[in-house]
């Protein structure tokens, strides 16, 4: 069974101030489930201007020990890749990422796209979609989905108010400290 997400948000920011939080959230964010985000590779399409990154995430992992019986999901962290793909002519930035850890066990993925608001273009629309298959592991994948299913519900509103709130920060004027 293959479970997945899709919604669709919009930010009252520029896409310019949404791409940068984006891009530099995960060292920005306190307390989340990304420890570590180190770059791979970074490099622009001297041809169609089109910045393209591919980044290893580190993350907690956020199976509760009650669904860790099985000796593979008793590791404390789990790896994504990310690939973005940044076109600031068209102002579109598209991020792709897929699990690197249980690769044998699970595949899960996500995608996402930012651009400016039809009706607004100093708001930015993200369109997300996603999801995670388990296989190889019997009736247990089942239960594993749906823990998933619930944890990525519940993730997506609360990455949407991290995004709003960093978003607040750096819009908000500064204020000199004499």
């Amino acid at each position: 069974m293959v479970i997945s997400v899709t919604h669709c948000h919009v930010y009252k920011y520029p896409f310019d101030l949404v791409v940068k939080t984006q891009l530099n959230k995960y060292s920005k964010e306190t307390g989340g489930m990304v420890t570590m985000m180190e770059t791979i590779e970074q490099r622009k399409d001297l041809y169609t201007g089109v910045m393209y990154s591919r980044r290893i995430a580190t993350c907690r992992n956020i199976f509760p020990m009650a669904l860790r019986q099985l000796s593979v999901m008793r590791i404390p962290t789990i790896q994504l890749e990310e690939e973005t793909w940044l076109d600031e002519n068209k102002q579109e930035l598209h991020v792709r990422s897929r699990n690197l850890t249980w690769t044998q066990y699970a595949r899960g993925w996500e995608e996402s796209k930012f651009r400016p608001n039809k009706l607004n273009k100093n708001w930015t629309t993200i369109e997300q979609s996603g999801g995670i298959e388990f296989y190889g592991i019997g009736p247990f994948s089942k239960v594993l989905e749906l823990f998933v299913k619930t944890f990525v519900d519940f993730n997506v509103k609360k990455s949407i108010n991290v995004m709003e709130n960093l978003l607040q920060v750096q819009q908000s004027p500064k204020i000199a400290v004499m």
